[in-house]
């Protein structure tokens, strides 16, 4: 309560990844869970300074894996049924271009 959509994109991924992100974009919603919940999914940049490792701090109550993947590498599972993984594969065919600037 009291931020934007967008405030809350760079929250939770500062808290879930330790990164800070830029350029964030709205992809589409999608209804989740049984309590009339609402995911919403955006596109961003990360916006790491030039000479980091680039590390991610993982918040492991909140995420279970997290790392870096090249484009090429991103699967393509068979079944199709989240937003997270139509997001993964719209991005694996369109790259940076799907981010507004």
């Amino acid at each position: 309560m009291g931020e934007s959509a967008e405030q809350t994109v760079r929250r939770e991924v500062m808290e879930e990844v330790g990164i800070s992100v830029k350029n964030i974009t709205y992809y589409k919603s999608q209804p989740w869970g049984y309590d009339s919940n609402l995911l919403m999914g955006y596109f961003c940049q990360a916006d790491i300074p030039e000479g980091s490792d680039n590390h991610l701090t993982i918040d492991r109550q909140e995420l279970a894996t997290g790392e870096w993947v090249k484009r090429e590498d991103i699967p393509d599972y068979p079944e199709h049924l989240s937003l997270t993984h139509e997001m993964m594969v719209y991005f694996k065919e369109h790259g940076q271009g799907i981010i507004s600037k």
